[in-house]
C-alpha cells in the first residue's frame, strides 16, 4: 500500500499533464488512471461530480496497493481489470476524451 501511496503524486501529476487544462489528448489519464477517466465520462454533473472523480484518481494507487498486500493474487485481477478498462476506454467506452 505504502508504495501506492507514494506512487500516487506522479501519476496524478502525469495524468493532469496529459490532459493539458482540457486541450491534452488524455492519453495518460486514461493508462494511468482509467477508473477516474471512466467516471469522468459518465456524466452526472451536479455539483458532487468532480469530487467523486478526483477522489477516484487519488484513491487508485493506494487501493492497488492494499490489495496487493492484502493477497498476492489479487494482483492479476487488478492487472486483468485495469487493462480491461484501458481497453474499453480506448475502443468503445467514453468518447469524451479526445481520440474518437
Amino acid at each position: 500500500m505504502m508504495a501506492g501511496v507514494v506512487a500516487t503524486p506522479l501519476v496524478v501529476v502525469i495524468a493532469m499533464m496529459s490532459a493539458g487544462a482540457g486541450h491534452g489528448d488524455y492519453v495518460f489519464a486514461r493508462l494511468l488512471l482509467p477508473w477516474a477517466s471512466e467516471l469522468a465520462g459518465i456524466g452526472n454533473y451536479n455539483r458532487w461530480h468532480g469530487t467523486i472523480v478526483v477522489v477516484a484518481g487519488m484513491a487508485q494507487c493506494p487501493l492497488y496497493g492494499l490489495l496487493l498486500a492484502w493477497r498476492r493474487a489479487a494482483g492479476w485481477a487488478v492487472l486483468a481489470t485495469h487493462l480491461g478498462l484501458v481497453v474499453w476506454l480506448f475502443t468503445l467506452g467514453n468518447t469524451d476524451f479526445g481520440l474518437h
